[in-house]
């Protein structure tokens, strides 16, 4: 698998996650990491990448999000 591919792959990740996250400020986040993977895949594949070293860069890594744990109160019935 090349490089291009591999980024392509990960784009189209991002964005099945962009559509099923649960946080209205993560789907952004994974739609612009999609969409900069796109972006160096087809730098990757144009004739002139090899003059270009920024094409050849790893894209930015989206840090993964923590969920946190919110505890609910105890249901009447549970307390005796």
């Amino acid at each position: 698998m090349t490089e291009a591919e591999r980024l392509r792959e990960q784009a189209e990740r991002c964005m099945r996650l962009a559509h099923s996250a649960p946080d209205a400020e993560i789907a952004p986040c994974l739609r612009a990491f999609a969409a900069e993977c796109l972006e160096k895949a087809q730098a990757l594949e144009s004739p002139e990448a090899s003059d270009r070293p920024e094409a050849l860069e790893e894209p930015e890594r989206v840090r993964p999000v923590q969920q946190q744990q919110q505890i609910q109160p105890a249901k009447p019935s549970d307390q005796r």
